[in-house]
């Protein structure tokens, strides 16, 4: 496990072995209570076993790890749940300390699935830019029309957020 949290080298290494591997994004999206990582933390696990960044305090990644491996065999995302105040849930019985309940979401990066627009999210933290930031846009509003670069191998994105796809997820909707 490589517990480097910075998202922008982690995405790099991904990129360079993106085609060499298969790749699961787990990502927090819920936390209640205390808990290690907030909404937001970030993991790859690719089919190696390896994992990359941590979405607790290292006390879940194996049972997450077993998750990732069934999500890499469907090809389909699912959600976790951690609940540290129930006895009878994994989480308590590692003896977890922070007493939260953490909710994770784990998807599949795929070429069919346009490899969740991490490649644009990583050309996009290397400029500096937002997620769904439209250079053509912005060029077109903010420059005279000789100014406008060529950004034709980038698409205008639409993001659902990770919230988002959560609900999705659980609710079929």
């Amino acid at each position: 496990m490589t517990p480097n949290n910075d998202f922008p080298q982690l995405l790099k290494h991904w990129a360079a072995h993106r085609d060499e591997h298969d790749w699961v994004l787990g990502t927090v999206y819920k936390t209640t209570g205390p808990s290690y990582r907030k909404a937001g933390a970030f993991m790859l696990f690719n089919s190696l076993g390896q994992q990359f960044g941590l979405l607790s305090g290292g006390c879940l990644e194996s049972d997450i790890q077993r998750h990732a491996q069934a999500v890499m065999l469907s090809g389909r995302p699912t959600t976790l749940c951690y609940d540290g105040s129930d006895e009878d849930d994994i989480s308590f019985q590692f003896g977890i300390g922070c007493g939260g309940t953490v909710h994770i979401l784990l998807q599949p990066i795929t070429k069919q699935n346009n490899y969740l627009q991490l490649e644009l999210l990583t050309a996009n933290l290397a400029l500096m830019l937002p997620l769904g930031f439209n250079p053509e846009l912005f060029f077109h509003v903010h420059s005279p029309k000789s100014a406008l670069p060529s950004f034709a191998n980038l698409e205008d994105p639409q993001p659902l957020s990770i919230a988002a796809c959560a609900n999705i997820i659980e609710t079929g909707i």
